[in-house]
């Protein structure tokens, strides 16, 4: 993947976002959709950007991540 490749970025974070929530390991799934909502947003998607964003404060509220809810 190249730098500023974001179709492969966007590919290679959905598929870990697949991985992660049939393994049940909230703490990184938060941070692949939240990393999931930032691209989204840069690219003015923001239907899907804030789809992911609350699936991301969803996860964090789920392990009690405080820091990461106020993200």
């Amino acid at each position: 993947m190249k730098r500023g490749d974001l179709d492969a970025a966007l590919e290679s974070l959905e598929a870990a976002s697949a991985e992660l929530t049939r393994a049940g390991n909230r703490q990184k799934l938060a941070g692949v959709n939240n990393n999931l909502s930032l691209i989204y947003y840069n690219q003015g998607r923001y239907d899907r950007a804030l789809d992911f964003m609350f699936k991301a404060l969803r996860d964090y509220e789920a392990i009690a991540d405080e820091r990461g809810q106020g993200v």
